[in-house]
């Protein structure tokens, strides 16, 4: 998870590629470990798909969601936020970028309405990654202001922190870009 949320994204794919019995979904009881497991493994496939286009990435990323609608067909309530951004992640990886946005802001209120503050707090920040990349500052740092209040609330005081600061030269560059 620490990975995940301090974006240590060549450590975990370090991990993925040299533990790989261990991400084998298959078969798997749902147990915590193995819905976390399955919900992180899907955010890390598809971060580096997006980096490198190897579709070891993506088929490990397909995997995730297909074992996440399954956990969502069985308790809609739990599971919905996690699907939901996982299914953005992949429309933003194969640039159906209209389907990514409804997919990431879906999982913001899902995980908003249910109270999974990390899985909100995770997908503001993944939302804003997205809207940067589009080019969409103003939007991001919405998207960024989210995730520092669910890491607040959270008391991921450090990462809220990090957060705060990239907030501030996206909010400069706005101003020196005018």
């Amino acid at each position: 998870v620490e990975i995940v949320i301090f974006r240590r994204m060549d450590l975990a794919e370090r991990i993925v590629r040299q533990y790989p019995e261990y991400f084998d979904l298959d078969g798997m009881p749902w147990q915590f470990v193995t819905i976390y497991r399955t919900f992180y493994l899907g955010l890390v496939a598809f971060h580096y798909f997006r980096e490198t286009q190897d579709q070891y990435w993506m088929d490990m990323g397909t995997k995730a969601i297909t074992e996440m609608e399954a956990m969502t067909n069985e308790c809609k309530w739990n599971f919905e936020n996690k699907m939901l951004l996982l299914k953005a992640e992949y429309h933003f990886c194969i640039c159906e970028f209209d389907k990514a946005t409804e997919g990431y802001y879906l999982s913001v209120t899902s995980a908003r309405k249910h109270r999974f503050v990390p899985e909100e707090a995770i997908a503001n920040e993944l939302a804003a990654n997205f809207q940067l990349g589009r080019g969409r500052i103003d939007i991001a740092i919405q998207f960024l202001t989210g995730a520092i209040e669910c890491y607040q609330s959270w008391g991921a005081e450090s990462k809220a922190q990090i957060l705060r600061s990239k907030v501030q030269n996206l909010a400069a560059s706005m101003r020196t870009s005018f």
